[in-house]
């Protein structure tokens, strides 16, 4: 993918932020949380941006690195890294509660593909198997074949649309619509289909932090290419948690498991788990939240799966006290 390419899809996202950018919500809007000092109102804003119902636009970039285990030939020495930008925009109703949009734009840095000699008869004569393909075909993949690396593609942009509130007793709850468009441009990694499925967030927020969960789930309706013949059933579950622990700082974890409908028995369940750690910074009325974890797969498709993961990622929000 050409960077100019890159650059105009990141700018065409981040252009509706900085137009509603003077339009600030405010966090700690009280006048008694005016006079809290600078340490806790930080801590306010950690929990708020961490909110999946909050009532901010914010811009969040991460950069995700994976390393791999398995069956197939060299699997252990696989990695991949992938870089998300996702902005989102929350619109406040006349009821108080939300309505959410947000986008992710994941370009593939580095992308491990497996792939072997399919004779002369097929059309492509290499037969090319990524990791989604793997987890429904794994059985069946030669093992005489090896890894390449495919580099700097823009994959599956996602979309949700969700309407969410959070209650006088500090519960929250979202629901709404997650949809995934086919615009890779990686050919031998692509679905080339349309996902779309339902979603679910719900959780609360403490004096100290938050904890909570996201459930979605997606499903092929629409393919672009007539010769794929695949069908997309995935469940995906967050469970994440935060606990702050003064000026801005956080212990986080973020543990999202997923389970492959389509993929054979020994292929479709992934479980992370891991711990990590957030600080939150405040330069005027730009909030600004940085974190990394790491985590260890203790379940993982057999043929061919993730094992070891690095996230660092950085928020940034508007704030108005």
């Amino acid at each position: 993918m050409s960077f100019i390419r890159l650059l105009t899809y990141v700018a065409l996202l981040f252009i509706p932020f900085f137009l509603f950018a003077e339009k600030r919500i405010s966090v700690v809007g009280s006048a008694e949380k005016d006079s809290l000092p600078k340490s806790a109102k930080l801590d306010s804003i950690a929990i708020e941006m961490i909110n999946p119902v909050n009532s901010l636009k914010s811009i969040d970039v991460e950069l995700w690195y994976r390393s791999y285990q398995g069956e197939l030939p060299n699997s252990d020495k696989q990695t991949a890294s992938t870089l998300y930008f996702r902005p989102s925009f929350s619109f406040s109703t006349s009821k108080g509660r939300n309505i959410i949009l947000r986008a992710t734009v994941p370009v593939n840095l580095r992308v491990p593909t497996y792939s072997y000699f399919a004779g002369v008869k097929n059309h492509n004569e290499y037969e090319d198997f990524t990791e989604w393909r793997i987890r429904q075909e794994g059985s069946s993949i030669r093992p005489d074949g090896d890894f390449y690396s495919v580099h700097s593609h823009m994959y599956d942009i996602g979309f949700d649309a969700a309407y969410g509130w959070t209650n006088d007793k500090n519960l929250f709850c979202m629901f709404g619509m997650a949809f995934e468009f086919p615009t890779s441009e990686d050919i031998s990694g692509a679905r080339g289909q349309l996902l779309i499925g339902p979603e679910l967030s719900f959780g609360k927020i403490f004096s100290h932090g938050i904890f909570g969960c996201r459930l979605s789930h997606l499903t092929d309706i629409i393919s672009s290419d007539s010769r794929i013949d695949y069908n997309t059933n995935l469940t995906d579950l967050r469970l994440f948690l935060a606990i702050g622990i003064g000026n801005g700082w956080q212990v986080v974890s973020n543990s999202d498991m997923t389970f492959d409908w389509e993929g054979e028995v020994n292929n479709r369940l992934s479980i992370p788990l891991g711990a990590g750690i957030a600080k939150t910074f405040l330069f005027r009325n730009l909030a600004l939240r940085s974190w990394v974890e790491t985590s260890k797969y203790v379940t993982t498709p057999e043929t061919f799966g993730p094992d070891l993961s690095v996230r660092f990622g950085i928020t940034s929000s508007f704030i108005n006290f």
